[in-house]
């Protein structure tokens, strides 16, 4: 395969090397705290629903 970046050819082993390296690097705190504020937005309204089911089915 040749790399559109430099134009020099790469084998197929170097590309998937380079793709377990971009894999294995962390994230940021920024990052991740962008994904948790995400997951948390998705998640709550589900979380209070649950919450008033529980309620309705207690009180009768």
């Amino acid at each position: 395969m040749i790399d559109v970046q430099t134009g020099k050819y790469s084998s197929a082993s170097e590309l998937s090397k380079a793709k377990a390296s971009a894999k294995r690097r962390p994230c940021t705190s920024l990052q991740l705290t962008l994904r948790v504020a995400y997951l948390k937005s998705i998640t709550e309204p589900y979380m209070q629903l649950e919450q008033q089911n529980e309620l309705y089915l207690l009180s009768n």
